[in-house]
């Protein structure tokens, strides 16, 4: 089960990185995606979030590095790359080229996603872009 449970969320990733939009019939139609800081989302504030930083990073590609299953349950860590291409959290596009890391939790039911917990580097992100000055030494 769990290599079929792998097999799933790998097809979901790839469809998501080709389409940009989360794909229905990868997940129940009660899935529970969360991400730090937000409330729980339901599939379609899911896609509907999924628009605006497919806008800003049209050409995004999440690249899985390792991925573990156990029974109902899928993780993976991946890095992800694109480019700014459009206005992200208010920081308009500067074609920088982005790539940070991220952590993502799966439970599957019946060959679909039920919940999707994904965490991500967004300090990395915003700093590719723009969108935070680092403090060093120097400041």
């Amino acid at each position: 089960m769990s290599e079929v449970n792998k097999d799933v969320v790998r097809r979901y990733i790839k469809d998501l990185d080709t389409t940009h939009l989360p794909n229905p019939k990868f997940f129940t139609p009660d899935v529970k995606i969360t991400f730090p800081g937000t409330p729980p989302m339901t599939l379609k504030q899911y896609q509907e979030a999924s628009k605006g930083f497919y806008g800003a990073f049209p050409d995004l590609i999440h690249h899985i590095e390792e991925m573990i299953a156990d029974g109902d349950i899928v993780a993976f860590s991946q890095h992800v790359t694109g480019t700014h291409k459009g206005t992200f959290m208010g920081v308009a596009a500067t074609g920088n080229a982005i790539n940070y890391s991220g952590i993502n939790w799966w439970r599957l039911r019946d060959g679909k996603i039920s919940e999707f917990s994904g965490s991500f580097d967004m300090l990395t992100l915003l700093k590719q872009i723009g969108g935070v000055k680092m403090l060093t030494q120097e400041d």
